[in-house]
């Protein structure tokens, strides 16, 4: 390799020769850079859960399940209000997710479950809220008829 006058090539951080050990750490391999990237940035291999979409078939079903369970009871569960429209929007948003980054994610099919879920237990809501409301008309309209 010639270098031009005047010039001279950059120099790059060396390793150490084998056996010896950089200022922290193990030893490096010769011929290695010196440096690496941190732990954190590293490329992560394989294919990994998305909590989004976990959480969103978590919620989907504690939703749709207390609506279910508004039929016997008579009442209107709390949980199944709360639970289906968050359920709804995290499995839209954690599709949207997986969907973007297939290579990375494996569970599409959780966070589509949890907004379907989440969708039904809205209709379930809705369809127990207006029974309901149909239930107290029909007793005020029966105990009205009774006083006159």
């Amino acid at each position: 390799m010639t270098h031009e006058p005047g010039l001279t090539p950059p120099s790059e951080p060396m390793a150490p020769a084998w056996g010896e050990t950089a200022a922290e750490g193990p030893p490096v391999p010769p011929g290695s850079p010196a440096y690496g990237l941190p732990v954190a940035y590293q490329q992560v291999t394989g294919q990994q859960t998305h909590q989004g979409g976990l959480w969103a078939m978590i919620l989907g079903i504690l939703g749709l399940v207390s609506g279910i369970l508004v039929l016997p009871t008579s009442g209107i569960t709390l949980l199944g209000m709360i639970c289906s429209p968050v359920a709804l929007g995290l499995g839209l948003w954690s599709s949207k997710a997986i969907s973007s980054r297939p290579d990375l994610y494996n569970n599409r099919g959780h966070a589509v479950a949890g907004w379907v879920l989440g969708l039904i237990g809205i209709l379930l809501a809705v369809v127990m809220l207006l029974v309901a409301a149909a239930f107290v008309a029909l007793f005020i309209w029966l105990f009205a008829g009774v006083e006159q």
